[in-house]
């Protein structure tokens, strides 16, 4: 990534909890042990996405990064399986309007990335501490902001 005149190298990876292929389309599925809301799960231009949407965009991205070396279908969705609500089934994320993803939903996602590596890595833009402090409740570094 560049960020004004400096190149940083960023490594982006994550773990999905299930791949699999059902009907010939590949679906990259997180498990989530509480309700989610399939709106969460809706990309609209707003620009605007939720940290859900994001997450299983993540893994399907680098998941097709991966796989346009292989010899796999080209049908995917990502998506979440929602423990907390099961008769809700897999809730796959949407991208204009459909849930099979595109070059243009990896695009998009792709962007969205950028831009916040961009604001991550800005020195001009400084850290704050969060204002919600549930956000904390698992945090590994609550300690040192001595929440």
């Amino acid at each position: 990534i560049t960020v004004g005149t400096q190149i940083q190298e960023v490594k982006i990876s994550g773990t999905s909890d299930r791949i699999d292929l059902a009907n010939n389309t590949l679906r990259v599925i997180d498990y989530k042990s509480g309700h989610t809301d399939p709106k969460d799960l809706v990309f609209t231009d707003s620009g605007k996405v939720s940290d859900k949407w994001f997450q299983v965009m993540q893994y399907a991205w680098l998941f097709n990064k991966d796989a346009k070396r292989k010899n796999l279908p080209k049908d995917m969705v990502s998506g979440i399986y929602p423990l907390g609500t099961l008769k809700s089934g897999f809730l796959p994320v949407i991208y204009n309007g459909a849930p099979q993803l595109t070059e243009e939903a990896f695009n998009t996602f792709e962007n969205i990335l950028h831009d916040l590596l961009e604001t991550l890595f800005n020195k001009e833009i400084p850290f704050t501490q969060t204002l919600r402090e549930t956000d904390c409740t698992n945090c590994q570094f609550k300690e040192l902001c001595r929440r």
